[in-house]
């Protein structure tokens, strides 16, 4: 029994050093982080295109007033992520195959305007 407690000391210091060494993989979409708020009318959609580097993760976030919902879309108009919940924080993050332009649409889910911010890596 003494041996098996004194194996897991060394084997959670391994772990913490690896994860310490491991680099991030996460990225800013090309230009740099993105941040801005915005008004959007009842049943509205916002569109923005953002490139983002192929190979590492993109991450899109709103956060608003009310329900809003966020997708993003491929040069070819397909869907890629989405997040549809009935909440005001929708997230959505992907690994782009190629450095390519994406559509990222906010839509206001409400009878009301709301009020958002959005955030690009």
């Amino acid at each position: 029994m003494k041996k098996m407690s004194s194996l897991w000391l060394p084997a959670l210091l391994a772990l913490i050093a690896l994860t310490l060494c491991v680099p991030s993989v996460h990225a800013d979409a090309v230009g740099g982080p993105y941040t801005a708020a915005y008004w959007l009318a009842p049943g509205s959609t916002h569109q923005f295109t953002f490139t983002f580097y192929g190979g590492e993760w993109a991450h899109v976030e709103a956060t608003g007033t009310a329900d809003i919902d966020l997708k993003v879309r491929d040069i070819w108009g397909r869907l890629v992520e989405s997040d549809t919940d009935s909440d005001r924080f929708p997230m959505c993050g992907w690994l782009p195959p190629y450095t390519r332009v994406y559509t990222v649409e906010v839509i206001n889910a409400e009878r009301f305007s709301v009020f958002y911010t959005l955030d690009v890596n």
